[in-house]
């Protein structure tokens, strides 16, 4: 891996969504950089996992991917679930800023 992680950051507002945010310096073509990325429910009740997205979608030659997530999955009181985030410079085009963010969302409701 030739690019670094950094600036990772993470928060969660008040409509249940839960924001995590990475930041990373690709500089060449084939540059990859992947996150563990461990999400515990301290809750009092069980969550469901109700969308996953990343906000920005427009980092040209650079692709954010996530696996080991699904939608309506549920995440018990008191669980936890690790999930992998892959940063990817995958064509060989410049890219005009080398440091790519981006963050991804994921919102919860109250399980049945």
């Amino acid at each position: 891996i030739k690019g670094d992680a950094f600036n990772v950051s993470k928060g969660i507002d008040k409509d249940s969504t839960l924001r995590a945010n990475f930041t990373a310096n690709v500089t060449n073509y084939g540059d990859a950089i992947t996150y563990k990325v461990v999400v515990k429910n301290s809750g009092a009740l069980n969550a469901k996992l109700s969308s996953v997205r990343f906000k920005n979608d427009n980092n040209g030659p650079v692709i954010f991917t996530y696996n080991n997530l699904e939608d309506e999955e549920v995440l018990k009181s008191g669980a936890s679930k690790t999930f992998y985030v892959m940063v990817s410079y995958i064509e060989d085009k410049e890219i005009s800023n080398n440091e790519i963010s981006n963050t991804l969302e994921l919102n919860f409701l109250v399980a049945d």
